[in-house]
This record gives C-alpha cells, structure tokens and sequence, in this order.
C-alpha cells in the first residue's frame, strides 16, 4: 500500500469527521457543499502484486510498513460508521482510475475485511518480531487472496455487497485447514560385508620325561582365530506432510530424507595348536636343592583392528579470489576396534646342591575382549572445477572521512530477506590447531600494523603473546552487526568471507562505522595499515543500519544468519539512548546497584530488554556470543539493551545463559577507563514486589579492552581515528575468535567466562562497579586458568587431582621417561593442556656401603631394611664359599627409591635377596641378587600396578699382609644396581568434543640407567707394629692400641653426579686406651 492513501484516506476522513461527518456525528447538512475535489493520485498495488515482497520490503520508501498497516486498519475499525456522504464530494485516483473519495473508502474497508480480520494475531507478531511464518495458515490464505487480487470485489465487499467469503467461493480461493506431519522409517535388507579375522596366540611348553632319562620340551603354540562379520542395514528417515484444505482436498509432500548406517557384527571364534619348537634336556645327575614356582603377571600389548570404511561424497561450492570453485570433499569413516592382552609367566626355578639354578618359562596371553572405540574419519578434498565471477561493480560516492562514534538507535522494522549464503573461504576442519608458521616469541608480532599509529588496544591486553602461541583467530567466524563494511579495503578484502545487507541501502552505503569496527576486530596482517585483533580469522559483515541508525531487530536477523554459517561471536557496537522517564525513574541502592521505579521498565527492562533477550537466545542458537557495547553516555551504569545480560526467567536462569559480553572503553593513555563510556554498575531489569530477581549483575559480565584513538579502516580505503565503546567491543570479539580457535570444544558461555575470569584487575584504583572484570588480558585467557591437574573420571567435567610429588630413584633411562611426556592435564574451564611429567624423576645417590672403606666384601642389602624387620641366614657350602639368603621390610621406600604423588606413593617394601660369598686366602668374591615386592597407595595418581622389582649385586677382590699387622687390599664392586622395576601407569592423553577423557597404558621401567662399577684400595696397620721401633715403643710403653685405615676410591657411573664420577678417600684413626 502507498504512504500516499495514508494521507489522502485519514487525512480527509479525519478532517470530515472533525466537522462532524464522522463517528456517528450530525448528518450531511452539516456541511457546506462543495465542488468535486480531485485529492491526488494513490497507487494500492503493492498491498496485492506479490504479497510476500511486500512484506518482506515494508520499510522502503513510499511503502506502509507492517506497524502503519496495523495502526490503517485500526483507525479503520474505529472509525466504521463514518458517514460517507461527504466523501463522495472529493476525487482521487487510486491505482490510475479515478475515483470518489468515497468509493477509495469502501476499498480500504474492504482490504480490511480481505486481509486484516480474523488476522490480528500474525499481523501483530509480525510487527513485533519483524518476522512473519510464510508456512502459517494465515499466510497461505493472504497470499492466494493477493494472487486473486480484485478492486471491484473489495469496494463491493466494503459497501456490504459482498463478503469475504463470497470472494473465496468465486475467486476458487483455497486456504489450508490442517497439517499434519509422519515420521516414515524404511530399513533395507541387511547387507553383508567381509569377515575381518583377527588372530592371538598364546605359547605353553610341554615337558615329557623319556625312558632314556632327557626330558623332552615341546613348545606349543595355540591360535586363536576371532571371525567378525559386519552386517549393515541402512535406515532411512523422512518427514511425511499432509495439508488438508478448506474444500476437503488433501495434498502430501515428502520431506527430506536422512540416512543412518546400523551395523552389528557376528563373531565366530576357532582354535588350533600347533608344536613350533622341540628341544630336548640331557638327563641330569644333579641333585635337586629346591624347586620354586613363581608366577608373574602383567600387560603384554595391545591390538588394534580395523572395519571396512564407509565412504561419502559431495560437492561443495565455494567463491575463491573473484572464483566459483568446486570442491569433491570424500570422507571415508572406519570402525577402531581395540583388545588389550595380559601375560602370565609360570616361571619354575631349580636349585640343586652344586648351587646352580635353572629356570624353566612358560607364557600365556589372554585378551581382555574387543572394545569398539570412536571412528576415524579421513575428509580428503579435490578441486574439480573454477570458474571465474564476472560482476559489473556499482558506483557509489566516495564518502568523506568521519572521525567520532555515533551510537544512536533508529529502530526499524526490516523483515528478513531470504537469500542464499555464499561461502568463500575453506571449511575449517582442524580442532585446536595453531596456525601454521607461527613464531614463539611475542617480540616478532609487536610490528608497525601491531600498534599502528600509536593505538594500543592490541599491546595492552597482550595479542602479542596469544599469536606467540600460534592463536591468531583461524578456523573462527565472527559477525559484525553494523552500518557494513568498505567490502574492497585492502585490510578487509581477503578476511571478509560473507556479508549481508539487511537494509537494502548497499553495502557500502553509510559504511563509515561499520567499516572502523571491522577493521578492530578482523583487519588482515598483509604489512598495509594496522591489522586486527583476529587478524586470521572470516568476518561475516552484517549490515543492519546505514549512517547513524541502529536496527536492533535487524541485529537479531544477523545473529540468526550468524548461527547459520557458524559464527563463534557478534559484534554489536550500539545502544540505546534513555528517555527522561527511564533516567528520572533510578533509584541508587548502594555503590554499583541501582533499579527502576518505572511502571514498565521496571519490571521488563529498558526498552524491554527481557523480551529482547528471549529474541535474542533464539537468534544466537546454543554458543554463539553476543558482545556489545557498554555506550558512550558516561553513565555509572549500563543499562538499556546491555541488561540482556542480566535478564532472567521465571525459573531463575539468565535467558542468554551467560553468552553476552557487555564491554566498556579503557584508555590506556591515561591509565583509567574512558569518562565517557558507560560504567559497571546494574540497573535491575525485573523487580518484582520490591525484590530484584535478576540472577547476575552486569559488573559480572562487564570487560574493558582499549576503544581510545583507535586508528582503522575508513570508507574511502584510508584509515581514520575513532574512540568509543564501539571501538573496545571489536577487540573482544577478536578475542572470541582466537580463544575459540585455541579451545573449538569450548561452549560460548565458557568463552564468555574465560575472557572475565582472566580480566587484569591489576589497574589504579580497581573497582568492579566501575571496571567490572577488569582488562581484557589475552596472556592470562591463553594460560591455564585455576587449578590444573590429572581428570580423575572418565569424563572432563569429573574433577581433577594435582600433579605433585616426584620419584627419587637411582637412575632411569631417558627412553623409558618418554612415557610420561605429552600427558594431559585440565583447568577449571576443562581445557586440556599438555606436560611433560619426565622432570618429576630425580637421581639420587642410593648406595650404602663402600668395599674399600669397609674393606672387604659387605652386604650390600641389609643397610637398606628395618634393623628390627631384617634377618639373614648363612648356609655353608664348601669350605670357601656360602649363601647367605635374608629378608627384610623397608618403609617408605625400595632400595632408598621412593615415588610419592602423581606417579604413585611408596608405603613399603618387602625384599629376599640371596648373596653368594666365596674366599680362598686373599681372594674374595660376592654375588647377589634380590628380589622386591612394593606396595604403593595409587590414590590421585596415574598408577595402576607395579611388577616385582629385580637388583643385583656383585664385589671381587684381593688383599694380602705386606708385613706383620698390615693389610693391603683392591677391589672392584657394583653395589645394588636395579634390573627391572616396571611400573604400569593409566595416561590421560587426550579429551573428545563431548568431554570424553582418553586414557593409553604406559609402561615405564625405572630399572637403572647405569651399571655403577666401584675401584677402591685400602691399607690398615696395628700402631703397635708399625715396624718403627720408636714408635711401637711409645706405644708399648703406654699401652695404646689401635689401628689406622686408609681408602680411596673411583666411583664409575653414578646417576646422581653431573658427570658420573666421583672420588673419594679417607683416614681413619681408631685408639684404644
């Protein structure tokens, strides 16, 4: 409908009714008569030709949006007895036909009737929502009645000739009575696929004694053959419509069909054995000492398997540097199947009377069964075709250079223009990826375009130090909701992926501050300007205002396009001015807290806000991120569309969830936060019976970032200098974009927290009310946050213990610590970060006694044991030689090793060793081995089982008297050097989307990673026989005995010492009187 009946039809009604002739009023003679009048020219057609552009243009000029249609249609119903006898006095052309004001009247009456009553609802919500539902009912019929549009028809129907109904008869208009939707489900018949056959074994030995006295070994090998058959049924799904109309027909559509692949597996399993070794004993002479069994268990290897991929195709069509490009994206999807298998060692060991053992093997392996784990998914892409764009580009003026931030708000009513998204940069597949080529040093990325023309938004919250680290915003999509973008700039060009004009003004049209904002948040790192704050991440450029307008109802349609192409955040840089009633209307409750007194923004916010969070939580989807300005009144407060943030349900949660965002202008300059931007304090959105219900405040998602003398990109493909809240909300966005890159699986709400929980609150004077979270600081967002440690579940969300404690041990191979490295650990926003646990071992000095300064052989195991919780008993042999075998308890610790903490906690040890002692004269000789059970307290702790730790020990020497009461000796000796301490530990090493915790078995051996080997000498003498006969006389004289000992040694290959050698020697004088 033309603006121009608005004038002519109410104006002259208005006028004639104000005379009288209207609203029941006094009859024609009231009037003056008077010529035919001709009013002017009207054109009706749009209420009609194509409905639906209509609707969805009802803001462009000349046009009666949907608001002054409803109020038309209103005034109409208001004013139903207006007597028309004057009416027909004055003329006017309606849609190039001359006609009476009169008949003009009964036309507008009879539109009413055809397209307004019985539906008030959908016209009423559609002026509230901005949006209309074209599957509605209410729908279908306007437009068949505009598709059988007829002037006649609707002067007849509003002089009371006809009715509506008479027009459906006779136009054959049909509108929808029902819907009615079916889930249909089809399966196919099973399809079988190969058999995947997997295949263990475990070895037994045999042992037969034959008749001639040999003792026959037979090594068995049993196979174990496990059949899986896939058997995969696809099951097909779709939506079954049917309309049923308002003359009885009916009509079915089939919706779109989704196909889901089930696949069950049949497992058949067989065995066979087979004999793969004989080896034969010679008959033994030997008497038996004693036979111990000793059975040994623990984790042999895992076995990973594999099903048949499932392979899928599509063509996705992207714009790439002025190209059509399309893509053959193949994904291929396996099944993983693992089995973990555990060993059994029977090991039989023979002791005969000459003192020789033998051990005897035998090893199983058993499975643990097959678990199926999460699927591989191998995405491969192929250019098949480029085609290059041809676009004739429009002429727009070239716009002068404005330098000061406007955030005025304009509402406007601009229905969503349904048009295709064009995608044209790559699909982002990597999760958690750095971007490549990133350098590690923080210095390399403070360049020109860093701080260019002196701006510091980027330097003072630390961007550097996050690009350090390989976040740069790649793979993240941010919406910028303003007045558009200079599409073409040189610092936007390449990062602007999709834009979108909810105006219909153009693009570029009144792009200057939207064009700034832009290049805040996403300007390109290419050497030219100054670049932004995600200088590698895809802008989506929503315009929804021109100049210094703001359509919030626009903004929530470009966060509904927002939600659709995947945007993580959405720049809002604008609010609303509040009226004189609002501001008059604020109550101060304490520092920081203050509501509203007024009849309605009282208890639905200003502006209504708690209505327009719930557009808003609609329009964002479950993770996208609303960041907005706080506003540039100065204010202590920030209220208006910023108590969004702060609305809340009957049920007591914040409607946005907490994905909002409210940012306020520091200036770094000064060290303080921008007089002009609005502050943290809250003005409660609902007060209900004098109590505020709101679940948070706004000081609670209130963060500063830099928006003074910010220098950017302007309209005319220069730069230009701007300061203002829409100049800090930029920044923050960007922060969105590189934290989601850094963290894809983190939900937005958890962003939104991460920006605020990291916020540098080490500023002059810090105040919450005033500063809210403090400064947007990007070192602290891109470090763990809180308490970080090992998952202690299955799940993220299932707690953590710390990493603490260490091992001290004696030495451990640098192969066997490559275990404990890339371990994963979360912080209290369950992001996982990964560390090497390899720094916990420490090396220390476990030895006890010294063969050269004991001189001789020694036990090198008892020093180690509880003095009361030890015994040894020697067993002679020979002459020369004897066992001893001994036993004994240590606490805390095996050996002098001790763990505690993360990689487990030492309570106590349990060790039988046995040492061979041979001397034949001056020749002595000791041989030793041990033989340790652990026990360790796993609680908080990676360990799952530990083996019996192996050591051994072994001494020779030689000593001989060079004269009497002297003794002179060598001696070579390794003191207790660990063979095998194997410890098995439950790794977490990764974490899944949906908060899963991956674990991996690691085995670590923390058996010595040096053999040490000791030389030593030592020589001792009687003073009484020193062999200097004044000496021995003093001594004589006045009863003095004793002796003096003397040592030095070469310790080779000792852990604990930086180089591995260490020398000792000593004196010692020992005098008895």
């Amino acid at each position: 409908m033309n603006k121009a009946i608005t004038t002519v039809l109410l104006a002259g009604t208005t006028a004639l009714t104000a005379c009288g002739g209207g609203g029941g009023g006094g009859g024609g003679d009231n009037f003056t008569p008077v010529n035919v009048t001709n009013l002017g020219s009207v054109n009706t057609s749009s209420i009609s030709n194509g409905f639906a552009a209509a609707i969805q243009n009802v803001s462009q000029d000349g046009l009666v949006d949907a608001s002054e249609t409803v109020e038309i249609f209103k005034w109409v119903d208001a004013n139903a007895d207006i007597n028309t006898t004057e009416l027909a006095k004055y003329n006017v052309t309606v849609n190039g036909t001359e006609m009476s004001l009169q008949e003009a009247w009964y036309l507008l009456k009879g539109y009413k009737a055809l397209y307004y009553d019985g539906k008030e609802t959908w016209w009423n919500n559609l002026v509230e929502t901005g949006q209309f539902d074209d599957a509605s009912a209410d729908y279908v019929e306007l437009k068949a009645i505009a598709d059988n549009n007829d002037e006649n028809y609707a002067k007849a129907i509003g002089q009371g000739g006809k009715t509506v109904d008479d027009f459906k008869t006779d136009k054959g208009v049909v509108t929808l009575a029902s819907t009615v939707t079916e889930t249909i489900t089809l399966t196919s018949d099973p399809v079988v696929g190969t058999a995947e056959v997997t295949t263990t074994y475990t070895d037994a030995t045999v042992n037969t004694v034959l008749d001639d006295g040999r003792t026959q070994h037979d090594l068995t090998r049993t196979y174990t053959h496990t059949s899986k058959t896939p058997s995969t049924v696809t099951v097909t799904t779709y939506t079954q419509y049917t309309y049923t109309y308002s003359d009885g027909s009916t009509k079915n559509a089939k919706g779109a069909e989704s196909y889901a692949n089930n696949t069950t597996y049949t497992t058949n399993i067989t065995t066979e054995s087979v004999i793969i070794s004989t080896t034969y004993t010679a008959a033994s002479g030997k008497e038996v000492d004693n036979v111990e069994v000793d059975v040994r268990e623990g984790y042999s290897h895992l076995d990973v398997t594999y099903g048949d991929p499932v392979i899928t195709t599509e063509e996705v069509v992207t714009t790439e540097d002025g190209y059509t490009v399309t893509t053959l994206v193949t994904r291929s999807t396996r099944a993983v199947f693992h089995e973990h298998f555990d060993y059994k060692d029977t090991v039989t060991i023979t002791t005969y009377k000459d003192g020789t053992i033998e051990e005897d093997t035998i090893r199983t392996t058993t499975g643990r069964g097959i678990v199926e784990k999460p699927s591989e998914t191998t995405i491969t892409r192929e250019e098949i075709d480029r085609v290059l764009i041809v676009v004739e580009e429009p002429e727009t003026p070239e716009e002068p250079v404005v330098e000061d931030t406007v955030e005025e708000v304009v509402e406007e009513t601009v229905e969503d223009v349904e048009e295709e998204v064009v995608v044209l940069g790559p699909d982002h597949k990597d999760m958690g990826t750095r971007t490549p080529g990133y350098v590690n040093n923080a210095s390399h990325y403070r360049t020109d375009e860093f701080e260019y023309l002196g701006s510091k938004h980027l330097s003072v919250s630390n961007f550097d130090v996050a690009y350090s680290r390989g976040w740069t915003g790649k793979g993240s999509t941010i919406v910028i909701a303003d007045t558009g973008a200079n599409t073409a700039h040189v610092d936007l060009d390449d990062n602007i992926k999709y834009t979108k004009d909810f105006t219909g003004h153009g693009m570029n049209s009144g792009a200057t501050h939207g064009t700034h904002v832009t290049g805040i948040a996403g300007a390109e790192k290419n050497s030219v300007g100054g670049h932004g704050a995600a200088f590698d991440a895809d802008i989506a450029v929503a315009k929804v205002s021109s100049g210094t307008s703001y359509s919030f109802q626009n903004a929530i349609s470009a966060a509904q396009w927002g939600n659709k192409i995947g945007s993580v955040a959405i720049n809002v840089s604008a609010e609303v001015n509040y009226d004189t009633g609002f501001k008059n209307s604020i109550v101060k409750v304490k520092d920081g807290e203050y509501y509203s007194t007024h009849w309605y923004y009282g208890e639905h916010g200003y502006s209504g806000s708690v209505n327009e969070a719930k557009k808003w939580a609609t329009a964002l989807g479950s993770e996208q991120v609303l960041v907005k300005a706080a506003g540039n009144a100065g204010w202590d407060y920030s209220a208006g569309m910023n108590q969004m943030a702060t609305a809340t349900d009957a049920n007591g949660n914040l409607i946005l969830d907490g994905k909002m965002l409210v940012v306020g202008n520091w200036d770094e300059n000064n060290k303080q936060i921008n007089s002009s931007s609005n502050k943290a304090g809250t003005v409660c959105t609902t007060m209900q019976n004098g109590v505020c219900i709101d679940a948070a405040k706004i000081k609670d998602f209130y963060i500063m970032a830099n928006g003074t003398a910010i220098t950017s990109t302007a309209t005319n493909g220069g730069y230009t200098t701007m300061t203002g809240t829409s100049m800090a909300a930029p920044v923050v966005t960007g922060s969105i974009a590189i934290l989601h890159q850094m963290w894809p699986h983190m939900k937005g709400k958890h962003l939104v927290q991460l920006v605020l929980v990291t916020g540098n609150k080490d500023i002059t004077n810090y105040n919450e009310n005033i500063h809210g979270q403090g400064l947007l600081d990007m070192d602290a967002a891109t470090r763990p946050v809180g308490a970080t440690g090992l998952p202690t579940t299955g799940r993220t969300d299932g707690g953590v213990s710390a990493v603490a404690g260490g091992a001290n041990v004696q030495g451990v191979a640098a192969s066997e610590i490559q275990a404990l490295t890339s371990v994963m650990v979360l912080d209290s926003f369950e992001r996982d970060f990964y560390i090497d646990l390899g720094d916990m071992t420490q090396s220390v000095d476990t030895r006890t006694a010294s063969v050269a300064e004991q001189m001789g052989a020694v036990n090198y195991f008892a020093p180690y044991m509880n003095q009361d919780q030890q015994a040894s008993v020697p067993v002679n042999l020979t002459d020369n030689s004897n066992i001893e075998v001994g036993f004994g308890r240590s606490d805390g610790h095996y050996l002098g090793n001790k763990f505690e903490g993360t990689l487990g906690t030492t309570q106590d040890s349990n060790t039988v060793y046995a040492n061979y002692n041979y001397r034949n004269g001056g020749l002595y000789a000791q041989a030793g081995l041990g033989f340790t059970n652990v026990n360790y307290d796993t609680t908080n702790s990676m360990l799952q089982s530990a083996d019996n730790v192996i050591s051994s020990t072994a001494t020779v020497g030689y000593e001989f008297t060079p004269k009497t009461g002297h003794t002179l000796g060598f001696a070579v000796s390794q003191p207790v050097t660990i063979e095998s301490a194997k410890m098995n530990y439950r790794v977490p090493t990764s974490r899944t989307l949906d908060g899963e915790v991956v674990h991996e078995m690691r085995t670590v051996d923390f058996k010595s990673d040096k053999r040490e080997i000791d030389v030593g000498t030592y020589y001792n003498f009687d003073i009484t026989k020193t062999g200097i006969k004044e000496v021995d006389q003093v001594t004589d004289m006045l009863g003095i005995q004793g002796d003096v000992s003397a040592f030095a040694e070469i310790r080779n290959n000792v852990s604990a010492i930086k180089d591995g050698i260490e020398k000792r020697g000593g004196v010692n004088l020992n005098l008895r009187f």
